[in-house]
C-alpha cells in the first residue's frame, strides 16, 4: 500500500492534458452504408452522442441514444442499443434510423 504521500508525490510529477479529446475510447462503427460512427466524449452523465462521416470524411449527421443506453451495432434500417435493467442484465433493443 502506497502512503498518501506518496500517491500524492506520483500525482505531481504526472502530466496530463489539460482537456479531453472530442472522442472516447469506444471502438468507433461502420454501417452497412459506409459511413464512420464515432462516439463524442461528453461530461458524464451525458446520453451518448455519436458523430458520423461519410466515406470522405465529412461530418453528415449526429445521432444521440437514449440515456443509459450503449450502441452494440448497425444494420440496413436499424441501429441496437443495449441498456442494463437493476437486476445487472442487460437488454437489446432496436431503434429504426
Amino acid at each position: 500500500m502506497r502512503t498518501d504521500e506518496a500517491i500524492a508525490s506520483l500525482a505531481a510529477r504526472n502530466t496530463f492534458a489539460p482537456m479531453r479529446p472530442p472522442f472516447t475510447d469506444e471502438v468507433p462503427r461502420l454501417s452497412p452504408e459506409g459511413a464512420l460512427w464515432v462516439e463524442r466524449s461528453l461530461p458524464l452523465g451525458s446520453s451518448p452522442q455519436w458523430d458520423i462521416f461519410d466515406a470522405s470524411g465529412r461530418l453528415v449527421a449526429q445521432a444521440t441514444l437514449p440515456e443509459g443506453r450503449r450502441l452494440v451495432g448497425l444494420g440496413n434500417h436499424a441501429l441496437y442499443a443495449a441498456t442494463r435493467d437493476e437486476s445487472g442484465i442487460e437488454h437489446l433493443e432496436r431503434y429504426a434510423r
